[in-house]
Formats: C-alpha cells, structure tokens, sequence
C-alpha cells in the first residue's frame, strides 16, 4: 500500500530543503561578493588605528596583507559567526552591532515605503496598455538621477535664498544627514519606482489576468450573469499569488538601490552606511550591514514564499 502521507510529507521536506539552499548560498554569495570588493578597494584602514598591538591582533583575526583568497575566507568567516566587533574607521572603537541595527532602523520606513510604492503601482498599471508602458519606462536609472538631481537643485536653490536673505529656513529645507520632507519624498519615489520593483509586479498580474480571464471559472460566472464586482471580487482571488510573487521580486532589487539613493540624498541608513564602510575598507562595518541587508532579503522572500502556499492549496499539493 503507498504511504500518501509520507510522501508527500517527503516531497515537502525536499521543496524546502533546496528553498533554503538556494536562499543561504545567495546570502554567502552577497557576504563574499562584498569582501571581495573590499579587499580590492585601495589602502588599508588598518593602517590609521594608532595601536601597534591592536593592529596586529586585527591583522590575524580578519586576515590582512595576506593573499586575496584568505582575506575573504576570514572575512566571511566573521560575517556567518557573528564576530564583527568594532568599526575601524567608520565609527572607531562603536560595537558594529549597534551601528548596523541603528542603521538598519533608520533604513526601515524608507525600504517599506518604497516596497508598497512598487507593489501599488505595478498592480494600479497592470495591462493599462500605454500606462503601464510609461510607469514601467519610469522604472530606470536616468530616472533616479533625475529624482536626485531635482532633490539636489531644489535644496541648492533654497540655501542660495537663504544666503541672500530673501527667506528664513522653510519647514522643509533639510541640512546633509538631516531629514527633510522635499527630500524625503523624492528619495521615496526614486527607490519605489526606479529600482524595476514596479515592472515585475505588473508582468506578473498581467499575464496572471490574461491567464485568469481564460479560464473555465470566469468564462461560467460570465455566462451565469455573474455582475460585474461580484466578478472582480471573484478575479482578485486568484490575482493574491500573482501579486505575491511580483512583491517577492520587487523586494530584492529595492534593497539594492537603498544603497545608491541613501547615499546620494545624504540620508542616514544602512545603504549609506554600506557605502561609507567600503569606501573606508571598514571590513567589520561592512561585513555586518551586508549579513543584516542580505538576512531580511532572504527571510522577507521565505515568508513570502510561505503566505503564498498558505493561501493556495495547489501550491501545498505540488510541494
């Protein structure tokens, strides 16, 4: 007699074995990517800690004036034990610990902000023909240049009157590393609609509504009478997976372009605070900002994956 149970229990445990395969190599992958790129950056911050003893040690520890390839393996190392210590050059002497969690706070709102942005307008432009067209168009990186430009020019235009005394400082007028609403809402846009989230979710509905109004179901409710919300109710139930998997997708490229627009908009975050540590070969900082951005790429996606077999059973079943 077949033991259904078991088996599908073992092609279960299968699915999400290789699931958190592919997740844990992709977040080594990143890990590595980043001590590569550290390693290969020019000087050495080491070199600026003032104790020869502690130098030394920091040497050992984290592999350095050894080969690239042993650079790495150390670096790495640290970044899956958790040992990242304190900053050398960023923030000398703070915990990295602290300062990726301040900063990974500091990144939160504008990171789901922006997340909502792209899934809300992929699903709002889905199949509308020239709309999509255009928002899907919007989704590119001239376009965030232009965002931060215009964010740029606007704060430069109100310092100059400033200077010139024609106004005192307006409500929204934001100093470097200050927040400001002019700012904050362009950064916002930027992110949200120049870092492709859009286009993905909207793909993903499309062909989802095109599959949808194929199928035998709405073909039924139609010629039943079905009315028209009674429908589009019927309709967005089978659109929830569709518009899982364009979020899922959306997610991973929005985390990246964090790092770009923080640190051209001069906004405190752990983008910013990425591109600080690197360009500072600040190898702990680094270390610990990209094991925090890669881990909540992975876990939001896990999740993801996770809502959506909860809300389809087919899905359960192939499993």
């Amino acid at each position: 007699m077949t033991d259904a149970p078991g088996i599908r229990a073992r092609a279960f445990a299968q699915t999400w074995l290789g699931r958190l395969s592919g997740w844990l190599l992709a977040w080594v992958g990143a890990i590595v990517l980043v001590q590569i790129l550290v390693a290969l950056a020019p000087g050495d911050a080491i070199d600026t800690l003032p104790d020869p003893g502690l130098r030394a040690q920091l040497t050992a520890e984290w592999g350095l004036g050894g080969p690239l390839a042993t650079r790495v393996i150390a670096g790495t190392w640290h970044a899956l034990i958790g040992a990242w210590g304190s900053s050398w050059t960023v923030r000398p002497g703070d915990s990295v610990g602290g300062l990726v969690a301040t900063a990974m706070g500091a990144s939160a709102p504008m990171l789901v902000a922006a997340w909502a942005v792209a899934v809300g307008l992929g699903a709002a432009v889905r199949g509308r023909g020239w709309g999509e067209k255009v928002v899907v168009g919007l989704s590119t990186l001239p376009v965030v240049l232009l965002a931060l430009g215009a964010i740029e020019g606007i704060n430069a235009a109100v310092w100059a009157g400033m200077s010139a005394g024609w106004w005192g400082r307006p409500a929204f007028f934001a100093l470097p590393m200050e927040g400001g609403v002019v700012r904050d809402a362009l950064a916002l846009v930027a992110l949200g609609v120049g870092s492709a989230g859009v286009a993905a979710v909207a793909a993903r509905l499309a062909e989802a509504d095109a599959r949808i109004d194929a199928s035998g179901f709405v073909l039924a409710a139609r010629a039943r009478g079905m009315t028209v919300s009674a429908l589009r109710s019927l309709k967005w139930r089978h659109r929830v997976v569709p518009l899982i998997e364009g979020a899922q997708a959306a997610f991973p490229p929005i985390v990246g372009g964090l790092v770009v627009v923080e640190r051209l908009c001069a906004l405190p975050g752990a983008g910013d605070l990425l591109w600080r540590a690197v360009e500072a070969r600040d190898i702990p900082v680094a270390t610990g900002v990209v094991v925090a951005l890669t881990g909540t790429t992975v876990v939001v996606g896990a999740a993801l994956d996770l809502l959506r077999r909860a809300w389809d059973p087919r899905l359960r079943a192939e499993a």
